[in-house]
């Protein structure tokens, strides 16, 4: 499963879950050529195949079963859009955030600027900013980490800072602030909100090895 740099997207393989279809597309180092991802060519963007009424994304249920039963992936981490309202600094601010489930800075192999890259459970009023928002809103201030800001209404302790550029090419793949994301019983339904996901293949896998896998959870 070598990755050819010409080509955006690898290999995309059609599986099913329940009865719903997904993708997994490989992104190769060009998708991700802002911020050079480790072992790019194991990176799976895991997208569903009916584009025009999902936008690519899965809902919690397609994302919670396959985190729960794969054993081909490693790390997967499921990510959707918010917008924050941030007061308990000098200017209030309403900035682009993301709620993330699952440690993708991990999945994705890289180093924070200040701090740490692990928000921690998913009910931790914890926040990791960009460095812009660092720059704009601390003056770069090394001292941010254990500050709180207030997003929403709620509290919430910075644990990091993330290294620039720091960009993933699909939806809510950029934001200003990260927090963890919190799974309702609303989220377990179809209805849920959908998520963006990214996933990485385990040592000794191939996507064919996934595909096989995934194909068997989904009968």
């Amino acid at each position: 499963d070598a990755v050819d740099s010409d080509s955006l997207i690898l290999a995309m393989l059609a599986i099913g879950i329940g009865t719903s279809t997904m993708i997994f597309s490989v992104i190769n180092r060009v998708y991700f050529k802002p911020l050079p991802f480790a072992d790019a060519k194991t990176l799976m963007h895991v997208t569903a195949s009916d584009i025009e009424t999902t936008r690519g994304k899965l809902t919690p249920v397609q994302f919670l079963h396959l985190r729960a039963n794969t054993k081909t992936l490693k790390h997967i981490s499921g990510f959707q859009a918010i917008g924050y309202n941030v007061t308990g600094i000098e200017k209030p601010v309403s900035v682009q955030g993301t709620q993330l489930s699952g440690n993708l800075f991990e999945l994705l192999r890289i180093q924070p600027a200040l701090g740490r890259l692990h928000l921690g459970a998913p009910d931790t009023k914890t926040a990791i900013i960009s460095q812009g928002f660092w720059r704009r809103v601390f003056d770069q201030d090394t001292n941010v980490i254990d500050q709180s800001i207030t997003l929403n209404g709620q509290p919430h302790i910075i644990v990091g800072v993330l290294p620039e550029p720091f960009n993933i090419p699909v939806e809510a793949g950029y934001a200003d602030i990260w927090t963890p994301r919190k799974f309702s019983e609303w989220d377990r339904t179809k209805e849920g909100p959908m998520l963006s996901v990214i996933a990485r293949l385990a040592n000794d896998t191939t996507s064919r090895k996934a595909q096989a896998e995934v194909a068997v959870l989904s009968a």
